[in-house]
């Protein structure tokens, strides 16, 4: 019985952390995107890095993650741009913002992952390329707001 138990919670759990990757995550390994991941251990060895005068160790420490993909490619930019209308589409994530200049359109979307986590993706479209960037973690507006009014 013992054992029939355990195998339940580890299933649980294998559902559930399964359930919190991120649909885009297919696209990393394609041949014409470029991907690059930064993991929570990587993060965190950055506590008093700043850019350009703004403090992001302090946010580091709040991320999970950080992912960027990025292609050239008209077919896979249209397989991600599908992909990301159908989040929109079906509800599992919500538009926060939207940047339209000449030929780029930006939108930052963010989806609520529970126990305080979030994870935004920043979805920008410029005539040549498609770039992707999804951050996971705790981040709260004034987290954003720090950054940005820095």
């Amino acid at each position: 019985m013992k054992k029939i138990v355990l195998l339940f919670i580890v299933t649980l759990c294998s559902v559930y952390s399964f359930g919190q990757e991120s649909s885009l995550e297919k696209f990393a390994d394609m041949d014409g995107v470029k991907s690059v991941y930064i993991s929570k251990a990587m993060l965190s060895l950055m506590p008093g890095l700043e850019v350009q005068g703004v403090d992001i160790g302090s946010t580091a420490t709040k991320l999970d993650n950080i992912q960027i993909l990025s292609t050239e490619k008209s077919d896979i930019r249209e397989k991600m741009s599908k992909e990301v209308k159908t989040l929109v589409n079906k509800g599992k994530v919500e538009e926060l913002m939207r940047v339209k200049e000449d030929d780029e359109n930006v939108f930052i979307y963010m989806k609520d992952l529970g126990e305080k986590k979030s994870e935004f993706i920043l979805f920008n479209d410029d005539k040549d390329e498609l770039t992707v960037i999804i951050i996971t973690g705790t981040l709260t507006l004034n987290d954003i707001q720090k950054i940005v009014n820095d």
